[in-house]
């Protein structure tokens, strides 16, 4: 599905991140119009629905949480965590941080899923990163791994489906020290989560194909 329009305001931005959500393979298609000399051209701007890249302005609460952090004594390491670990497809500002929404999707055991994290600002002087159950699920091995070398705890999700491998969802909470030495290997892991989103999508379309 083709949106074509001459500017798109904030409705049908909403619109269409709901119609992705929901499998529709959509492209936004913008122009924008010039006159020169009698005659109007026009300049235009393909996006896919779920490009990362950043809407133009602060998000409203980005103010509010940027003061929240520096007053827990976190600024330094907020502002380099939810920068070093944005790597998804769009973004979801709460009163206490951010969470990085993947694709909506159902995995092999009929759970339909937001694979996601979230960095929030959490108890003075730590923050929190939290891996929801599609993201653990999506690489099993690799957050076992993970689990090994930073100190991650179980809860269950409040409002995230639970897969069968990954009923629960696991969170950490790291101070500058524990930030920096789990740095590296948190943004290898959920840079292998979107990967792994990727061929999953890419598994299910073949299937999805093969069978017609």
């Amino acid at each position: 599905m083709v949106l074509v329009g001459l500017g798109l305001d904030a409705s049908a931005h909403r619109m269409v991140s709901y119609l992705a959500d929901s499998g529709v393979d959509i492209r936004l298609l913008t122009f924008h119009g010039y006159k020169h000399d009698g005659i109007i051209l026009l300049a235009r701007q393909v996006r896919a629905a779920d490009d990362p890249r950043p809407s133009s302005g602060s998000p409203p609460r980005a103010p509010d949480l940027k003061r929240k952090a520096a007053e827990h004594g976190v600024a330094e390491i907020w502002q380099d965590a939810r920068e070093s670990l944005y790597y998804s497809v769009r973004t979801y500002y709460t009163k206490s941080g951010i969470t990085y929404l993947q694709r909506t999707t159902t995995l092999p055991d009929n759970v339909r899923v937001r694979g996601s994290h979230s960095v929030t600002i959490d108890e003075p002087g730590k923050i929190r990163i939290t891996l929801y159950p599609a993201a653990v699920d999506l690489c099993h091995e690799e957050f076992a791994q993970l689990k090994d070398a930073i100190p991650f705890e179980a809860e269950k999700p409040p409002n995230t489906p639970a897969t069968r491998r990954a009923p629960n969802q696991w969170y950490c909470r790291l101070d500058e020290r524990g930030w920096q030495s789990g740095r590296a290997r948190l943004i290898e892991f959920v840079r292998a989560v979107e990967d792994a989103w990727r061929a999953h999508e890419r598994r299910v379309t073949d299937e999805e194909v093969a069978g017609a």
